[in-house]
C-alpha cells in the first residue's frame, strides 16, 4: 500500500485504494504506428498529441494513462480507440471519473517519481500503481461538484487558447497585407485594383514606397551595427554573479525581449566594452542557435552588453520605426527568402554582416509606418492580454485543484441546496406564458433603463443594436433581425414585437421629431426590471452597459453589421477575413454602401472583427 501520508482525512471523506476502484479495460493490440490519422475516433497514446483510428475499441468515460516514457493523463467521454503503451481504466460507483482524473492530474508528478521505473525508457509499475492510497468525498455529489468546477476552467483556458490563435492568424493576415500594401490616406489597405502599384527588387510594392538597403537605415552613431565581443576580450571567468547583464539568444524571441539577466560582467569590464552597449529601442537579431529572431530593446533597458550570438543594430527613428525593422526580419517574405538563399537550401547556420547590411526593405511614409506599426501594435496588444488571461486561470486551476481534491476546501451542502433551490425556482417560473416578443419587451425596458439619458437621445438605431448584442450574448436566436441600411434591424420587433409591447406596457415612451424617435423611461419601467430579475438577466444587462455604455450609435452599427456577416460567413464555411467580410457586404444591395462611410474603411472593419470575436468567441 502506498499512500501520501495524509495527516488530515475531511469529515464525509474516506481513504481508498486506487485499485478498488478502477476498472482496467483489456490491452490494446494498435501500435502508436498504426495511427490512421484520417479516422473517425480519438485515438490516445502515451505522447501528449490525440491521434486519429479508424477503428472504436472503448466507449463511455474513460482515463487514459501512458505506460512508457513520463506520466501522462488524459479524460474523454464517448467513444476512441487507444495504444499498446496506454492503460485505459473507468471507474466504479464510488468514484466519478472526471473526480479521478483531476485527482491523477494533480498527481502527475508524484506518480512519475514513485511509479514509473526502469534502467531505460521508464514504465508504469501498475501493481505499485494500483496499491496507491488516496482520500476522496464520500458523497459522489461532492464529487461531481469539485469536478463540475475544475472543468468550467480547463473550458476557459481552452477557449481562451481558441482566441489566442484566432487573433495570432488575425494578426498574421494583417502583417502580411501591411508590409506588402501598406495603409492609404484613407486608412484602408491598399490593392491594385484601386491603388497604383510599381515593380520593384521585392516585387510590386506601391508607388509611393522606396526600397533601401538596411545600411542605409542604420542611425549615425558609432558602432550602428555590432557583434561580439569576441576572443580575449571577454572570456567566461570575467563573468560575476552580478553587475552589468550580458545579452544573449536567451533574451531575443521573437518580437520580444526576455528581460532575464543570468550572465554578468563588472563596471570596469562595461567601461571596456562600451562598444558593444545596447542602446534603447535597438533592434536585436539572432545569428546563432534558432537564426533569425528579432526583437526590440525596451526603452528603460539598464546598461547592458549584447554578445557574439546576436546583431545588434541602432536606427535612425526619423527615417524607419525600429519596431517595423523588427517585423520585417521576423516575418518578411523577402527577408526570409534572402536568409534562405544565404542558407544554400539547408539549415541557416549564421547571419554575416555583409548578408544583413544589404537586406533590401520597403520604406513608406514615416507617417505611414506608424499607422502600420498602431496597428500591430493594438493587436499584439490584444493577444498578450489573452495570454496573460490564460496564465491567470492555469494558476487559480492549480491552487483549485489542491484545494478542493484535499478537502481544504469544501464545497458545502448549504451551497448545493442553494442552486437546487435557485434551479426550481427558474423552472417554475419559466414555465409561465410568454414569447419572444414579451422579452424583448421587457429587454427593451431594461434597455432602456441602463442607457437612457437626459442629454442624450437614445435613439431606435441604438435600441435595435442593443438589442441585437445582447441577443447574441445570450446565445439566443437572432434570425428576425434583416440585413438593412443601418446594419442588422428587426422590423418584427418595432412594429409587432417587443417595442409596441413595452410601449403599451408603459415600460417606456417615445417621442418623434425631425430627427426621428426618441425612447425614454416609461411609468412602469420597475415591473420590466423585475422581469429581468426574475429572469436573471441583470448579468446580461450589466454585460451589456458594461461594453456600450460609452459606444456610439455607428461603432456599434460597425460591431453589429460586421458581426452578422461573420456569423453568415461561418454558416457558410467560408474563413472569416477583411477580404470576405467586404465582399459579403459589397454584394448585399442593402449594405454595399457601408463601404463608403468613414467608420467602415478597412481598418474599422478589422477592428470589428477582432470585437466580434472578443465579445462572442469562436
Amino acid at each position: 500500500m502506498t499512500t501520501e501520508n495524509h495527516t488530515h482525512i475531511p469529515e464525509g471523506w474516506k481513504e481508498i485504494e486506487l485499485g478498488a476502484v478502477i476498472i482496467e479495460k483489456a490491452k490494446s493490440t494498435i501500435k502508436v504506428s498504426e495511427a490512421t490519422n484520417f479516422g473517425e475516433y480519438p485515438f490516445f497514446t502515451s505522447g501528449d498529441s490525440i491521434l486519429l483510428h479508424d477503428k472504436k475499441i472503448i466507449e463511455g468515460e474513460n482515463l487514459f494513462l501512458a505506460t512508457g516514457g513520463v506520466a501522462n493523463i488524459k479524460y474523454f467521454d464517448g467513444e476512441a480507440a487507444y495504444s499498446t503503451d496506454t492503460l485505459a481504466i473507468s471507474t466504479d460507483e464510488e468514484v466519478k471519473a472526471r473526480y479521478l482524473y483531476y485527482y491523477l492530474l494533480s498527481k502527475v508528478g508524484y506518480i512519475n517519481k514513485n511509479y514509473f521505473e526502469g534502467s531505460g525508457l521508464k514504465h508504469l509499475q501498475k501493481k505499485d500503481f494500483r496499491k496507491h492510497v488516496f482520500a476522496l468525498p464520500s458523497s459522489p455529489n461532492e464529487q461531481q461538484k469539485i469536478a463540475s468546477i475544475l472543468l468550467k476552467f480547463d473550458e476557459a483556458i481552452t477557449q481562451t487558447e481558441k482566441l489566442i490563435g484566432k487573433y495570432k492568424k488575425i494578426k498574421e493576415g494583417l502583417m502580411h497585407d501591411l508590409l506588402t500594401r501598406g495603409i492609404d490616406e484613407q486608412g484602408n489597405i491598399r490593392s491594385e485594383e484601386t491603388h497604383k502599384f510599381k515593380d520593384s527588387p521585392l516585387g510590386r510594392i506601391p508607388e509611393e514606397w522606396e526600397v533601401e538597403r538596411l545600411e542605409s537605415l542604420l542611425a549615425s552613431l558609432p558602432n550602428n551595427i555590432r557583434s561580439g565581443p569576441f576572443g580575449s576580450a571577454l572570456i567566461k571567468a570575467e563573468w560575476v554573479d552580478n553587475g552589468v547583464p550580458y545579452l544573449g539568444i536567451d533574451n531575443v524571441h521573437r518580437e520580444e525581449f526576455v528581460a532575464e539577466f543570468n550572465r554578468f560582467i563588472t563596471d570596469n569590464k562595461f567601461k571596456q566594452l562600451l562598444k558593444y552597449k545596447v542602446r534603447p529601442k535597438d533592434v536585436m537579431i539572432t545569428i546563432m542557435g534558432t537564426v533569425g529572431r528579432s526583437c526590440v530593446v525596451p526603452e528603460n533597458i539598464c546598461d547592458a552588453i549584447s554578445s557574439k550570438h546576436v546583431w545588434t543594430m541602432s536606427f535612425d527613428e526619423e527615417n524607419y520605426i525600429p519596431e517595423l525593422i523588427c517585423y520585417q526580419l521576423n516575418y518578411s517574405p523577402w527577408i526570409i527568402s534572402a536568409f534562405n538563399g544565404e542558407s544554400q537550401g539547408g539549415i541557416m547556420q549564421s547571419i554575416n554582416s555583409s548578408t544583413l547590411k544589404n537586406l533590401l526593405f520597403p520604406k513608406p511614409s514615416l507617417k505611414e509606418q506608424r499607422l502600420m506599426n498602431n496597428a500591430l501594435s493594438k493587436m499584439s496588444t490584444i493577444i498578450s492580454e489573452y495570454q496573460i488571461l490564460s496564465m491567470k486561470f492555469k494558476v487559480k486551476r492549480i491552487g483549485l485543484m489542491h484545494d478542493l481534491l484535499t478537502g481544504k476546501v469544501r464545497v458545502s451542502n448549504c451551497e448545493k441546496q442553494k442552486e437546487q433551490s435557485s434551479n426550481i425556482n427558474v423552472v417554475s417560473f419559466k414555465v409561465q406564458a410568454h414569447n419572444q416578443h414579451f422579452d424583448d419587451a421587457v429587454l427593451i425596458g431594461a434597455i432602456v433603463n441602463a442607457f437612457y439619458s437626459d442629454i442624450y437621445t437614445l435613439g431606435r438605431k441604438k435600441i435595435q443594436k442593443l438589442l441585437y448584442l445582447i441577443r447574441r450574448h445570450q446565445e439566443a436566436n437572432v434570425a428576425c433581425f434583416k440585413k438593412k441600411a443601418a446594419g442588422p434591424y428587426a422590423d418584427e420587433v418595432r412594429y409587432k414585437g417587443g417595442e409596441p409591447i413595452a410601449k403599451a406596457n408603459k415600460y417606456i415612451t417615445t417621442k418623434t421629431n425631425t430627427l426621428g424617435t426618441a425612447f425614454s423611461k416609461g411609468e412602469n419601467i420597475e415591473k420590466a426590471l423585475t422581469y429581468i430579475e426574475k429572469w436573471e438577466m441583470l448579468s446580461d444587462i450589466d454585460w451589456l452597459l458594461t461594453q456600450f455604455k460609452y459606444t456610439k450609435v455607428d461603432q456599434l452599427e460597425l460591431i453589429a453589421t460586421i458581426d452578422m456577416a461573420r456569423c453568415d460567413l461561418e454558416k457558410e464555411g467560408t474563413p472569416v477575413s477583411l477580404s470576405t467580410i467586404k465582399h459579403l457586404i459589397a454584394t448585399n444591395e442593402e449594405w454595399k454602401a457601408k463601404l463608403k462611410k468613414d467608420y467602415f474603411d478597412d481598418f474599422s472593419i478589422q477592428r470589428g472583427i477582432n470585437e466580434s470575436y472578443k465579445l462572442f468567441g469562436e
